[in-house]
């Protein structure tokens, strides 16, 4: 009985270790369990890209509790002298208060409203998002990555609840959870009666997190996931880790932003995206090393 009992001590004491290391090395993420869930509209609103419902499971993973923000983008672009697309010439799109247009002086350090190093990155494009990935995996030796569509959905509904949005259902609740379009926003649509007193982005975790410890999942920005954008990719999407189509011509945003309306930022809501915006910025995700064989 004592060689048993030193035997589960000792398997307790070299399970903290390993998950002190875990905490350690993967700080600011989230660890999310995976399983198998309903993707899609699972309230008969949506537009048909996201229909029908259709089962996917993910493996374990992990999903920073919030977008990248200024400050976070800034290290980046110190080390490396970084250019983004819209500092190249590609511009981004804003709202002057009566139009959107495309705008070349507008970028992640110079957006046309104001932002501290805690608030989100903004006027990032896909491909900016995957160049900063590379040099935080460089960086750090972890295998960072953008979330794949099933990913990104799974989490934001709490491992595959039902849900309309970042962790509840009802739309009153949404001025807990998220920055979005509402009575100060100054764009072209006005939601809700209620003055949060962030017209544009808000400092990351400025609302309550989801069940999963997740920030943001609804609004502030939009978020860049993996996939290619495909219309008719659920009629064929039904498996394991899915990954979207091969190719395409646009990429997929999730979560809705600052502008957006209670429509847009549904946790099914998946637009084709090509353009560089003042609300497109994105989160990191990264695989579970123990799942994918790589640590023991």
């Amino acid at each position: 009985m004592k060689k048993i009992t030193l035997s589960f001590l000792i398997v307790l004491l070299l399970t903290d270790i390993s998950l002190g290391k875990e905490e350690k090395d993967f700080e600011g993420m989230v660890f999310i369990k995976g399983g198998c869930f309903e993707m899609g509209d699972q309230f008969g609103e949506g537009d048909s890209d996201e229909k029908p419902l259709h089962r996917v499971c993910v493996d374990d993973f992990y999903l920073g509790e919030h977008e990248v923000t200024v400050g976070e983008f800034r290290e980046f672009v110190n080390e490396t002298a970084y250019q983004t697309e819209a500092e190249k010439g590609e511009e981004c799109l804003y709202w002057t208060g009566s139009q959107l247009i495309m705008e070349g002086n507008i970028n992640w350090d110079n957006s046309y409203f104001a932002q501290t190093e805690k608030n989100p990155v903004t006027c990032i494009s896909w491909n900016d998002a995957t160049e900063y990935i590379k040099w935080k995996k460089k960086k750090t030796g972890l295998n960072y990555r953008l979330p794949t569509e099933a990913e990104w959905e799974y989490a934001v509904r709490e491992g595959g609840k039902i849900r309309r949005f970042a962790g509840f259902s009802n739309e009153e609740d949404l001025f807990l959870y998220a920055n979005f379009c509402d009575v100060n926003c100054h764009f072209a649509w006005k939601t809700k009666n209620q003055n949060d007193g962030y017209p544009y982005t808000a400092p990351v975790k400025s609302y309550r997190p989801n069940s999963l410890g997740l920030y943001d999942m609804s609004g502030n920005v939009w978020e860049w996931v993996q996939d290619w954008y495909d219309k008719d990719y659920y009629n064929i999407s039904l498996g394991k880790n899915l990954k979207g189509p091969k190719s395409g011509e646009y990429r997929v945003l999730r979560g809705g932003s600052w502008s957006s309306r209670t429509l847009f930022v549904r946790a099914a809501f998946r637009p084709k995206w090509g353009e560089i915006g003042h609300d497109t910025g994105f989160r990191l995700a990264q695989d579970d090393m123990r799942t994918k064989g790589l640590w023991k």
